[in-house]
């Protein structure tokens, strides 16, 4: 199935043979919403965008800007990765990370896509980086944490 250039399709040339699933990996550390330009691309071209929790941060300031959010039902990683690689199958679908990283996600999506016939292709896409010095500052309150 060809997908239309503006649909997925731009970010790579070319027509996709089955869908695209994007992680999209972003820095707590900064404001929400300063993504990258590729993010932005991704998101704006994707079919579907989804999130563990609508009133964070980042999918408030996504909303914010136009951009359709929907909440995932899922609870595990496990059952996120299935219901990720399933609306994936035919679409290009965008997983805005969790402030925490969605600890075992890329593990259960990687498992999910090996188990898969005609598996989508997946793409880590980093939105943002931590600032120089991001990570000592966090160190410098752990400190004052204990200190107190």
């Amino acid at each position: 199935m060809a997908r239309a250039a503006g649909r997925g399709a731009a970010a790579h040339g070319g027509a996709l043979t089955s869908g695209r699933l994007v992680l999209l990996a972003t820095s707590p550390r900064l404001a929400p919403g300063l993504l990258s330009r590729d993010a932005w691309r991704c998101l704006e071209s994707a079919d579907r965008v989804l999130v563990a929790d609508d009133t964070e941060a980042l999918p408030l300031a996504l909303v914010d800007d136009g951009i359709t959010i929907e909440v995932s039902a899922a609870e595990s990683a496990p059952e996120r990765a299935r219901e990720l690689v399933g609306l994936a199958g035919d679409a290009v679908v965008v997983w805005v990370g969790s402030p925490d990283g969605d600890p075992g996600l890329s593990d259960a999506v990687a498992s999910e896509v090996s188990r898969v016939e005609d598996a989508p292709e997946v793409e880590v896409l980093v939105g943002s980086w931590d600032v120089e010095g991001g990570r000592l500052l966090d160190a410098v309150a752990v400190m004052d944490r204990l200190r107190s």
